[in-house]
């Protein structure tokens, strides 16, 4: 489970992205003896999470399920190495066919960070919204985000220099109190 930076499903640490530990999987299904299994295990400080010395499934296949992390939007998730089948779709992996020796690796669970973006303009009629008539923007503003998790001694995450359009965006927040200041 991992900070899918750019959303494309793929874990790619030299991009930036970053595991999410904590995160619980289930595996659930029945094995070819026709048991029930239905296993829970958290992900660890690295992302990841293993299901281990597990029997084949039935025909049916095992079912991966991702708890969301309430911290992160909804990325994209990867259906792994045992291409028989499975398919992905929102946090959930299914149709997992196991078989004797199998191990099953690359089944991600992509999330993504919030946005905080916007525009520095002249607000000619000093409404606080950008009108289709006010085209004046204002490159070069040093703007600063704060983490607001203690109002008393907010913290300083970042900053960002409007660009020739007077845009900023702060990409890939977890979910959290923040302020931006000019």
């Amino acid at each position: 489970v991992f900070n899918d930076h750019d959303n494309d499903g793929v874990y790619e640490p030299g991009d930036g992205e970053t595991p999410i530990s904590g995160v619980q999987v289930r595996l659930q299904g029945t094995d070819d003896l026709g048991n029930t299994v239905n296993v829970t295990v958290n992900t660890d400080a690295s992302g990841n999470y293993a299901f281990a010395n597990l029997r084949p499934s039935d025909g049916t296949g095992y079912t991966l399920t991702e708890s969301q992390p309430g911290q992160f939007n909804d990325g994209i998730d990867s259906d792994g190495s045992l291409a028989n089948g499975n398919t992905a779709t929102n946090d959930v992996i299914s149709s997992i066919d196991v078989v004797s020796g199998d191990d099953g690796v690359d089944y991600d669970f992509g999330e993504r960070g919030t946005t905080i973006s916007g525009t520095v303009f002249v607000d000619d009629n000093r409404d606080g919204t950008l009108g289709g008539g006010e085209t004046t923007r204002v490159p070069g503003v040093t703007i600063q985000l704060f983490d607001m998790t203690n109002p008393v001694t907010p913290v300083l995450l970042d900053t960002f220099i409007t660009g020739a359009d007077g845009n900023y965006s702060f990409d890939n927040l977890p979910a959290g109190p923040y302020r931006s200041a000019l």
